[in-house]
């Protein structure tokens, strides 16, 4: 590379020179910018704050729903319609909770996925340079 360099170039290469060089002559397909290099981890940190955001949204409608249970469970006294209405209403926040869950679950393998991205893009930058 510094041999290719300096007979193009008639000097010595210093490292910002090397990656403009290997960028401008031999990888110019691939359109390598700085902003494609940081995309990966911007799309890694969008997604983990993300998660966060809704993680705590989670926990904050889980216990209002817990809160909610607890209030119908201790209404449940009254006549069979009304405990029949409470008993589907108490399934419908189960329901809501399992669905929070998948939810999550779901958000973190696309986390898992997108790091195992920005690995194997900086192990083929590492390779590049």
């Amino acid at each position: 590379m510094n041999t290719e360099y300096s007979r193009l170039h008639g000097g010595p290469c210093h490292l910002s020179q090397k990656a403009d060089f290997l960028i401008t002559t031999k990888f110019r397909a691939c359109y390598f910018t700085p902003a494609s290099f940081f995309h990966p981890i911007n799309t890694v940190l969008t997604s983990a704050a993300s998660l966060l955001c809704s993680s705590i949204y989670n926990a904050a409608t889980e216990e209002k729903a817990n809160q909610e249970r607890a209030a119908l469970e201790k209404k449940a006294g009254g006549t069979d319609d009304d405990i029949y209405v409470l008993k589907e209403q108490l399934e419908d926040l189960s329901a809501a909770k399992e669905e929070r869950r998948r939810m999550n679950q779901k958000s973190m393998s696309d986390l898992e996925a997108q790091a195992l991205s920005m690995r194997a893009t900086a192990y083929a930058i590492s390779l590049i340079q």
